[in-house]
């Protein structure tokens, strides 16, 4: 398959799975408030943080792994191919067992420490010991064969299992805890089972993909080892940048506030944490070419990926940022007003910060995938770091000085994040040999005033509409998903864009009228 048909697939595949997530999260989220209560539901809040936060322990292996992966495929090498899988499974099942060792054997000094309150700390043990654990074992496993998914570029697979899997599990949830005396323990064994589930699939699938595939502990090599190390301690530093900006912070609630206000921060985060793949799908599957034109020496469309890469992935952002800058607390309002009451006024103000932290991620738009493949992110990620651990350190000095409450955590990553974008925008442009004034120019203007224009519609339409209701807000999203396809066409899309948009669409065209014929004359 041609690669434009493919990134288009993994695209479309990814939306929809992110769709049937979204739709998931809106009926799980409400439920588990109303039926497990604000402290409960904070319990899993804080396990889901948790196991998250734990996979960024990996030293940046997965990434690494599939980036190396990506070369040996272009170089065609399968038995290096094969000793760097090896080598990579050894080490996160090894790094697996450890962190879910240390969460079964100290299970009872995490929730001592995570201020869990006295009538819920034998179910907050429970759920460390046996769902966190395990979970976190199944979590290591998972992306080495995720891996090589990836570094075949095939993230339709990717998104089509955890599609399936996602509403097995929200299904399940669902039917399971609404008979009576259910609880945690019974969400945290259908999520179990549905995470178990989804290795088996994406394990079958990678052996599909190549079934060249040869599981032998003669093929774990010392040497790879360290070159692993040695890109992935690089990644790992922006992991853990992203990890101190935010993920982190549901954990440094319940230190100061307790799982009451991780509660109250877990919505916004679930929103955003779900968004992200809809705009970085593009970037997500790009770093597998991108190594390969590093590998052939192909700095023009290395640069190419970065200047129009760049311009398409901020596009894509504008519609949902605006929505969630302009009009969260209605959101909030709409969504969990009858769960939590008047504190969905806390939720709303998270989420716009949260968004705008969200919006100068998405203005890196392809710089990591290019730098990656390039294998030239030190820079980055040291900036990445330093200033994630200062935001990091003013977050703590916020709660712990001031009665700002949970806003405290979040207001100064937004402060990090527009330093760290500022820096790299910089810095990758240098890196490609591009003027940045040219950078600017191509990649940031025509999105940057679609947005403005966009958000100038936007605060006329909450002044003059004030939607409060699903239907409302429906109409307003609409409306601003209708300038946006204009403004895009009109202002956004260059020449070049609009011509190949039109070829690419009479291609599709083409290819679906001859598939139709075939399939009238099978009949």
């Amino acid at each position: 398959m041609r690669t434009h048909f493919r990134i288009i697939l993994n695209t479309l595949t990814t939306w929809a799975a992110i769709t049937v997530n979204i739709t998931i999260s809106i009926i799980l989220v409400p439920f588990l408030l109303n039926k497990l209560g604000i402290e409960a539901y904070g319990l899993i809040a804080l396990a889901t943080v948790l196991i998250s936060v734990s996979i960024f322990t990996d030293l940046g292996f997965q990434t690494s792994l599939s980036r190396n992966l990506a070369e040996q495929i272009a170089t065609g090498n399968t038995q290096q191919f094969n000793q760097v899988l090896n080598t990579g499974l050894i080490l996160y099942m090894s790094l697996g067992l450890l962190l879910a060792g240390i969460c079964i054997v100290f299970s009872s000094f995490l929730a001592d420490l995570l201020k869990v309150s006295a009538d819920t700390k034998s179910e907050a043990i429970g759920l460390i010991r046996y769902y966190v654990g395990p979970a976190i074992l199944i979590l290591f496993t998972k992306p080495v064969f995720i891996s090589i998914l990836s570094s075949h570029n095939r993230f339709d697979i990717i998104s089509a299992i955890n599609t399936g899997v996602s509403v097995f599990r929200g299904i399940g949830i669902l039917i399971v805890l609404s008979f009576p005396d259910t609880g945690l323990y019974q969400w945290a064994s259908v999520s179990l089972i549905a995470q178990s589930i989804s290795l088996a699939f994406v394990f079958i699938s990678a052996r599909t993909i190549l079934p060249s595939l040869d599981f032998r502990i003669r093929h774990v090599k010392k040497a790879i080892l360290k070159e692993l190390l040695s890109t992935g301690k690089y990644i790992s530093l922006l992991q853990c940048s992203w990890v101190f900006r935010l993920r982190i912070n549901t954990i440094i609630l319940s230190l100061f506030l307790g799982p009451t206000a991780a509660a109250l921060y877990r919505p916004a985060e679930s929103i955003s944490t779900i968004i992200k793949p809809v705009i970085n799908s593009l970037a997500a599957q790009l770093f597998p070419l991108t190594t390969g034109y590093h590998v052939t020496d192909n700095m023009n469309k290395l640069r190419s990926v970065l200047l129009r890469g760049t311009r398409y992935i901020l596009l894509l952002a504008i519609p949902l940022c605006v929505m969630f800058i302009v009009f969260p607390k209605p959101i909030m309002k709409v969504w969990l007003e009858k769960s939590i009451g008047s504190e969905y006024v806390i939720t709303a103000s998270v989420l716009f910060y949260m968004t705008l932290i969200d919006l100068f991620l998405y203005a890196g738009g392809t710089q990591t995938s290019v730098l990656l493949g390039m294998n030239k992110i030190k820079f980055i990620s040291t900036v990445s770091i330093l200033f994630a651990l200062f935001g990091f350190a003013c977050s703590i000095l916020l709660l712990a000085f001031t009665s700002i409450g949970i806003i405290g955590v979040i207001i100064p990553a937004v402060c990090a994040s527009a330093i760290i974008r500022g820096i790299i925008v910089i810095h990758a442009a240098r890196m490609c040999r591009i003027p940045v004034k040219r950078y600017l120019s191509i990649s940031y203007a025509r999105p940057m005033t679609i947005f403005l224009i966009i958000v100038m519609a936007a605060i006329t339409l909450r002044i003059f509409f004030n939607p409060q209701s699903v239907y409302a807000l429906f109409l307003c999203a609409l409306s601003i998903g209708t300038a946006w396809i204009l403004l895009c066409w009109t202002i956004g899309f260059d020449h070049n864009d609009k011509k190949e948009c039109m070829d690419l669409l009479k291609t599709i065209w083409q290819k679906t009228i001859k598939n139709m014929g075939r399939n009238r004359n099978f009949s």
